[in-house]
């Protein structure tokens, strides 16, 4: 089977939320799998991708442009999630920080979308501070209907999800 993990995390060399996707890629990789993570440039040198790699799996970085407005015309240039790419893969554990994270990484929500694989969610926090537009509702209504499963850390996410 062929997997895909996509981490939405930025900013750190390597957080505690990357331990659950990371756990399960090796667990996969043992039991004979196809690994493929797709993660920020910042985690790239972390201890646990040179483990993953050095056990199989192969690794994907994107980066963050200084200027976001160049962001449309480098995904159709250089897409950071390669639509053909993740059609290769059975599944996708999508590694949220929260329900949002599909809006603010570029090109993540139009590639899985595009590409039809299967997909689950994993969201690791939620609060009640997090805005959604009118219309980010409704994407996020349908992209989770479409889902292959959603999970949350705790109760609350989730009930705090159904009602936002």
């Amino acid at each position: 089977m062929n997997l895909a993990f996509i981490s939405t995390v930025r900013g750190y060399r390597w957080a505690g939320t990357e331990e659950v996707w990371y756990a399960a890629a090796l667990k996969a990789l043992d039991a004979g799998h196809k690994v493929t993570a797709y993660v920020h440039q910042d985690i790239f040198v972390a201890e646990q991708i040179k483990n993953l790699v050095s056990r199989g799996g192969k690794v994907s970085t994107r980066r963050t442009m200084r200027f976001s407005r160049l962001w449309p015309v480098k995904e159709k240039i250089a897409p950071s999630f390669p639509v053909q790419q993740l059609r290769g893969s059975n599944i996708i554990l999508l590694s949220l920080g929260s329900l949002l994270d599909v809006f603010y990484v570029p090109g993540l929500l139009e590639s899985l979308q595009q590409a039809k694989t299967p997909y689950v969610m994993f969201c690791q926090f939620n609060a009640e501070c997090l805005g959604f537009a009118p219309e980010q509702r409704a994407a996020l209504r349908k992209f989770v209907g479409e889902s292959a499963g959603c999970c949350f850390v705790s109760q609350q996410n989730l009930d705090l999800a159904e009602r936002q």
